[in-house]
């Protein structure tokens, strides 16, 4: 989700569907919101009312792509992430570049500090993922993985909801 999502009443009402829809089927909601960084967000506080009016015990938040663009300590303080999705930009190299191997360990190393789980995206071969493993990063994506499939595409996209609503 971007800021704008977050603004936008239709995405809200889609989202309070489903959740008021999981709680009264009393089905575990299993939520977690992708936070896209951008220098859209001036107000934390309607952000954290965004994930307020969906609170559910399986909410989680995670911040994508952190490492690149707009990252700042703003969002962890100010949205309590549950997760940090590390950008691959980082982690590509992160077996032959010492300085993107001294960054990633360093934001493992706050992330674990605060509670924060961390995913190293961009996994494309061993090497890499030896790496991600050595650093103790939690979660792990990308196509030496794992590439992803168009009947597993098709078949979340044919139920667009599990719950009836």
């Amino acid at each position: 989700l971007g800021y704008r999502d977050m603004q936008n009443d239709d995405v809200k009402n889609l989202i309070k569907t489903y959740v008021q829809a999981s709680l009264k089927q009393d089905i575990p909601c299993n939520l977690i919101f992708e936070i896209v960084e951008s220098e859209d967000i001036q107000d934390y506080s309607s952000v954290k009312e965004f994930f307020n009016d969906f609170k559910c015990a399986e909410l989680k938040i995670a911040i994508d792509d952190f490492g690149s663009g707009y990252s700042n300590f703003t969002y962890l303080h100010e949205l309590n992430p549950d997760y940090l999705k590390i950008d691959g930009s980082l982690i590509k190299d992160i077996h032959t570049n010492e300085k993107s191997h001294i960054i990633v360990k360093t934001i493992v190393s706050f992330a674990q500090e605060l509670g924060i789980k961390t995913i190293a995206e961009y996994i494309y071969n061993k090497e890499v993922y030896k790496e991600v493993v050595d650093l103790k990063i939690d979660g792990h994506q990308g196509y030496f993985l794992g590439e992803p499939k168009s009947s597993i595409t098709k078949e979340i996209e044919s139920r667009k909801f599990p719950l009836s609503v």
